[in-house]
């Protein structure tokens, strides 16, 4: 017997069927890489509010150290509060999990050579709006009994040393209390200091 069935029809048949399958899993591709994409930037959206609400906390604690001058209209300090509040939380970056607070051009807040606190950035950012103290400023640069460091330079107390190597170790200890680390900025701040002082005309030990 033989077949009535057109072997062209059946392979006619058969590409059709592959061509709508074919079309039907790239629908779907297409389908399931869209809603994997909207899940992720779902996530990412959600990453990021609950960043900024962490970043707005830490700036409401600062804030909340902070006294503000009364003689200035509280719907201005609250503009302001808000207009610095909005360019921390835009310009601040994340590296290995910590917020690092930086300027508009991206440079980060310093206080000498280290990161600056925050309750230092919001102070100096809100400066116009703070209550003002009446006391001097400029401690921080004060030489103390046991040295300091004045962001450009370190201060250390001459009667701390009498030799090379106690100027050494008076001027690591206040290093390693500074958070200077040991490297080129170290380095360079160790020999304008040994200049500064005169430290080659002491004896070595």
């Amino acid at each position: 017997l033989k077949s009535n069935t057109n072997p062209d029809e059946t392979l006619k048949k058969l590409e059709e069927l592959k061509a709508k399958h074919k079309k039907e899993k790239a629908e779907l591709t297409t389908t399931a890489q869209q809603q994997i994409q909207e899940r992720e930037q779902l996530i990412q959206s959600l990453k990021t509010k609950e960043r900024n609400l962490t970043m707005s906390t830490e700036i409401n604690g600062s804030l909340s150290k902070l006294e503000f001058n009364k003689g200035l209209d509280q719907a201005l300090i609250n503009d302001i509060i808000k207009l610095k509040t909005q360019t921390l939380i835009a310009n601040a970056v994340e590296e290995d999990g910590k917020t690092i607070w930086c300027k508009p051009d991206g440079t980060a807040y310093k206080d000498g050579i280290l990161n600056a606190s925050l309750d230092t950035i919001v102070q100096n950012e809100l400066q116009s709006v703070l209550h003002k103290n009446t006391q001097g400023g400029g401690a921080g640069n004060t030489p103390t009994s046991s040295g300091n460091f004045n962001g450009s330079q370190v201060i250390v107390q001459e009667a701390t040393f009498k030799t090379q190597e106690q100027f050494l170790t008076e001027f690591d200890k206040i290093a390693q209390r500074k958070g200077i680390p040991k490297g080129d900025e170290y380095n360079k701040l160790y020999w304008e200091a040994f200049e500064r002082y005169n430290v080659s005309t002491l004896r070595e030990y």
